[in-house]
């Protein structure tokens, strides 16, 4: 079970409702200014020797809008498994993982040479359907391995005329990774919810080319479908 005071924490004001949340450590490209010269006289150089700049901690935060348009996002259903919802406003997670959500984030506008040192994903649950008020289910994020179009991906294909290795996206060896990266219990509406994916885009900063996102897939022993805000929501306030 995961920490209410992490996961259900509001966030009145925010302008997204879906954002990737980056601690960036970006090392100085300039030494401090005493350093640029030495003393040249036969003297003993009393000039303190060169000393590395101390990091500059930077947050970067991606979120779909005006000036960042890299959010690709959808959910695939097994109750219509050809079906794509890349255009809709909502990406639907089921406590029987039958339903599941698709997020990629582009980062290639991140600083180069900075290292992550935290990263965290963060959605908006809009609306619920549940048996049960008192238990929620468990999502989890999952690293994706391989390519999916937002406008293409169904419950059976990746992309047009291109299968999962397994039906949701569910191969544990071409289409996404065994275990969860982070999990979180799904329960109250109108809340964020933050999941560390810190060891993902560290990744993906690495190389580049494994970046194909992530998969929420939710379980649960009750009866529960969540809503969570794609970049398609029609609240712009919230794009």
């Amino acid at each position: 079970m995961s920490d209410s005071s992490k996961s259900h924490r509001p966030r009145p004001g925010a302008l997204s409702l879906a954002a990737l949340v980056l601690l960036l450590s970006l090392l100085a490209m300039a030494p401090f200014p005493w350093a640029a010269s030495r003393a040249t006289t036969g003297l003993r150089d009393t000039v303190p020797p060169t000393v590395e700049p101390p990091p500059v901690v930077q947050q970067v935060v991606l979120q779909h809008g005006p000036t960042y348009q890299g959010t690709a996002d959808t959910f695939i259903s097994a109750w219509f498994p050809q079906t794509n919802y890349g255009a809709y406003y909502l990406m639907q997670v089921g406590s029987d993982g039958n339903r599941r959500a698709l997020i990629r984030f582009e980062i290639s506008g991140v600083p180069e040479g900075a290292t992550v040192i935290s990263s965290t994903l963060s959605i908006w649950a809009h609306a619920r359907q549940v048996s049960s008020t008192q238990i929620g289910p468990l999502v989890g994020a999952y690293q994706v391995k391989r390519g999916w179009a937002e406008s293409q991906a169904t419950w059976d294909n990746a992309r047009a005329n291109e299968q999962w290795g397994e039906p949701g996206c569910d191969s544990r060896f071409s289409d996404r990774a065994i275990v969860a990266t982070d999990s979180q219990e799904v329960l109250e509406i109108e809340w964020w919810y933050d999941f560390d994916v810190t060891q993902m885009v560290q990744q993906w900063m690495a190389s580049p080319a494994d970046n194909h996102g992530l998969l929420l897939i939710g379980q649960g022993e009750t009866s529960a479908r969540f809503d969570f805000a794609s970049a398609q929501f029609w609240f712009q306030q919230y794009h």
